[in-house]
């Protein structure tokens, strides 16, 4: 695995091989608290592109791709001049870099991935994107004219004119060999390219409208960590019952604790604690900075108890955890949601960062439509609102069990892996001039 500078320890310990790719580690930066309220509204929940270009153009975005991507596409081309490699395959954010390598690596194979349904997928019938009503008459004839809708005139103007993709491309211009194109061309090859859509076929059913080289495989979930272990005190906290017999609740806000979400989470806390809920609450020991590229476990401590009914943890592995929770909070990122789900707990969601760029929101979204949780819309809510949103999605947990269970029965890992040989394959077999994806300078 290619990874920027950061993560590679806590890759590794997963048995995973793992490569550095360039010295600029990605990071997240939070301005969230220098942000008016009505700015932490728009880059929380809002999708009118105009919005969104005046707030990068006095902010900036939070995070650094136009660095860390241009200095990891140089790293990965020097590094394919000097070894052999058959395929990449890249997650949607990486897909642009990845086709451009293919001006000078027209034999490499491309693999797409999508780890959610909830955003950057084809447009289809079968639901509509993020932060769009549903509408399933006519065949969800107006869902994909939604799509459509999303793309052109909302997502392209955005990064069309956002000046952080503007800078990318200066820096990518930079690099000598890759394809310099940034027009309608690069986007068409993107789509020719095989996708893998990384979500459980029991939770959104592959369409009928998706086009043939997309393939759902399944969710992927980080390996078993063999040598971990709980503390003794977490394992025994996680043993509790309240009052109702229900298990822990869990806080978890993952990568966006470096967001400004402390509001939001000591809301959900008190809605916990007035429910006489136990709760396992995620938090970050290390210091709070401006810039974070700190996304590792690798110096996890084994938590303690923080007054009466409340664990504060800053790792404990999922696969372990969730399973023993009753109901978990969390931004709606595709990791923890669907863990949760597989687990056969019910999930509430208070998204983050706004579904113009992410699928946050979709999933609170989805798991309202599928009664499977429940999702905090304010984006400074109150300890009532977070109240509700919990009670509600604990009425979904017998739904959420029944679903676990199926989702259990998958191998995502093992058709992704499948799908990527027979992609390879399929790839090899075309002659070279007729292979999709190839630039022709």
């Amino acid at each position: 695995m290619g990874v920027t500078p950061g993560p590679e320890e806590c890759i590794r310990a997963y048995g995973v091989r793992c490569i550095t790719l360039g010295a600029t580690p990605f990071k997240l930066r939070d301005d969230t608290s220098i942000m008016s309220d009505e700015e932490v509204a728009i880059f929380r929940r809002s999708m009118n592109p105009r919005e969104y270009l005046e707030l990068e153009k006095k902010y900036s975005v939070s995070w650094n791709l136009d660095d860390s991507l241009p200095d990891a596409l140089r790293a990965c081309r020097d590094l394919m001049q000097q070894e052999h490699f058959d395929a990449i395959v890249c997650s949607v954010i990486t897909a642009v870099a990845s086709v451009r390598l293919l001006k000078m690596f027209p034999h490499l194979c491309i693999i797409r991935t999508a780890y959610s349904f909830a955003s950057f997928v084809p447009p289809t019938r079968a639901w509509p994107p993020a932060g769009y009503t549903d509408s399933p008459h006519c065949y969800g004839f107006f869902n994909k004219l939604k799509h459509y809708h999303f793309l052109f005139f909302r997502l392209f103007p955005f990064i069309m004119n956002a000046s952080h993709a503007k800078r990318e491309q200066e820096r990518v211009r930079e690099i000598e060999g890759v394809n310099h194109d940034n027009g309608l061309g690069l986007f068409a090859q993107i789509a020719e390219v095989p996708e893998l859509g990384l979500w459980s076929k029991e939770l959104q059913p592959p369409p009928s409208d998706f086009p043939a080289s997309h393939t759902v495989t399944g969710c992927i979930f980080t390996p078993k960590l063999e040598d971990w272990k709980p503390s003794e005190a977490l394992d025994a906290f996680m043993q509790r019952r309240d009052a109702q017999g229900r298990k822990p609740a869990v806080i978890t806000f993952g990568s966006m604790m470096s967001l400004g979400i402390e509001k939001v989470q000591n809301s959900t806390l008190q809605a916990l604690q007035k429910m006489g809920m136990n709760v396992v609450n995620f938090v970050s020991k290390a210091p709070k900075k401006k810039d974070n590229s700190e996304f590792t476990f690798t110096v996890s401590s084994a938590g303690q108890e923080a007054g009466a009914g409340v664990f504060e943890l800053d790792y404990a592995p999922f696969d372990w955890l969730l399973p023993l929770a009753s109901v978990v909070i969390c931004h709606g990122g595709a990791g923890t949601t669907f863990r949760s789900l597989w687990a056969g707990v019910p999930v509430v969601v208070c998204p983050v960062i706004s579904p113009l760029v992410a699928d946050q929101y979709g999933h609170g979204e989805f798991l309202e439509r599928k009664a499977l949780g429940s999702m905090i819309e304010p984006t400074l809510p109150s300890v009532e609102e977070c109240q509700v949103a919990i009670e509600r999605a604990l009425g979904c947990a017998e739904k959420c069990m029944e679903t676990g269970i199926r989702m259990q029965k998958e191998d995502g890992a093992a058709e992704a892996a499948a799908a990527v040989e027979r992609s390879v394959l399929q790839f090899k077999a075309k002659p070279a001039e007729s292979r999709g994806g190839c630039c022709v300078s």
